[in-house]
This record gives C-alpha cells, sequence and structure tokens, in this order.
C-alpha cells in the first residue's frame, strides 16, 4: 500500500496480522505484485480497477471496503483559493452533471450503474 495513506492506517488498526510493505508509490507497489515479491496490494478503487484493465494477471479479490471511519462517504474536491475563472467553470459543470441527472449515478469499477 502506499504510505502515510487512509488504506495504510486502516490496515495497521484493523487488520495488525497483516504484514504490510509500505510503498512511496503505487507504481513500485504494482511492480512488486507484478514481479511476485508482495501477495496483494490494497489501495484506492481507482487506481487499482485501472490496473486490472492493463494486467489480465492481476484480479481483484474480497468485496470492497466501505469503513466510513477510515474512507468517509464520498471524495472532496478543493481549488486554489482565488481562482474564480476555474471555480465558475467548475461550478458550471457541477450544474450541467446536476441538470443531466447524473448525481443519481454511482461508478462502479469503472462502469455506471444506477445507485440505490
Amino acid at each position: 500500500m502506499q504510505n502515510g495513506t487512509t488504506h495504510q492506517k486502516f490496515i495497521t488498526d484493523k487488520h495488525p496480522e497483516i504484514t504490510t510493505v509500505p510503498y512511496d508509490s503505487y507504481q513500485n507497489a504494482k511492480l512488486d505484485l507484478q514481479n511476485g515479491r508482495i501477495d496483494a496490494v490494497f489501495g484506492d478503487t481507482a487506481v487499482v480497477t485501472e490496473w486490472l484493465k492493463s494486467n489480465p494477471k492481476l484480479a481483484a479479490v474480497g468485496d470492497k471496503v466501505t469503513d466510513k471511519d477510515y474512507f468517509g462517504t464520498g471524495l472532496g474536491i478543493a481549488l486554489r483559493q482565488g481562482n474564480t475563472e476555474l471555480q465558475q467553470k467548475f461550478n458550471a459543470a457541477l450544474e450541467k452533471v446536476k441538470s443531466d441527472g447524473l448525481t443519481s449515478l454511482s461508478i462502479t469499477n469503472g462502469s455506471r450503474s444506477n445507485a440505490e
């Protein structure tokens, strides 16, 4: 797992029986996984999903981890303070998403599905 991430804290706190190897980047963890130097990588769903698309020798296992105490209930987006042009463009894009009804969709493993 990537060093200093919420994923690392979750595994350390919830599964102390697992021997972890912290990496400075997901890419280095992926290389060690592909070359058999580690058994698994625990990381961000979007990142891992992309790996699976490009490497048929890798597979997802287990259920998606959604512990709200560690991973919250969604994602946040931050913009540089004072960048009003970007903020206006971003807000316009959000309004478009809302008006198109896309907020009722969720993204799962790279494909859209209707949220319940």
